[in-house]
């Protein structure tokens, strides 16, 4: 039963001719195939991609779409595709799990929060190791705290997502 049902699999994706020539019918099917499979490994091994990613969940996915695609369009063989997929993924379970246990890994893979303003004044070191201008703190200053001067600031970082959460100093 399972070998005619792989047969017919086969047949529809057109697995047995050459690969770099799929016809339109299989190359939709595949499409339809690779997606489903693509979203339920997700769904089972990482929500960060799919909620606000990091640098780190980004290339996952990129890469991640880099390889099925193969399987879709032929360049790679369409099972071993898959499999590969499912081990880039359990690579950035892993990898996610180590960086929840362990800070070197976590700062490592994740990096860190970069000082922009302490106690109102603004850090050169950290503007220039985070790439960010005097525009750019001023308007994530406006922008969080209805005010672009650095003075009524407590701290701000250019945390490790990309963002620039702000303090603001405490009114009294």
């Amino acid at each position: 039963m399972m070998e005619t049902l792989w047969t017919h699999l086969q047949f529809l994706l057109d697995l047995s001719r050459d690969p770099q020539d799929p016809d339109a019918g299989s190359m939709v099917l595949r499409t339809v195939v690779v997606y489903v499979f693509t979203l339920v490994v997700i769904r089972l091994g990482s929500r960060r991609l799919l909620a606000k990613p990091s640098a780190f969940d980004v290339i996952v996915a990129i890469m991640a779409g880099s390889v099925m695609s193969r399987a879709i369009n032929g360049n790679a063989p369409f099972v071993p595709t898959l499999f590969a997929g499912v081990m880039l993924l359990v690579m950035h379970w892993v990898l996610a799990a180590a960086a929840f246990r362990v800070h070197w890994i976590s700062a490592t893979i994740k990096g860190t929060r970069i000082p922009l303003i302490r106690d109102g004044k603004v850090l050169d070191d950290g503007m220039r190791r985070a790439h960010i201008t005097d525009e750019d703190l001023a308007e994530a200053l406006r922008l969080q705290i209805h005010d672009d001067d650095p003075s009524a600031v407590a701290a701000a970082y250019m945390e490790r997502s990309g963002d620039i959460s702000v303090i603001p100093c405490p009114r009294g």
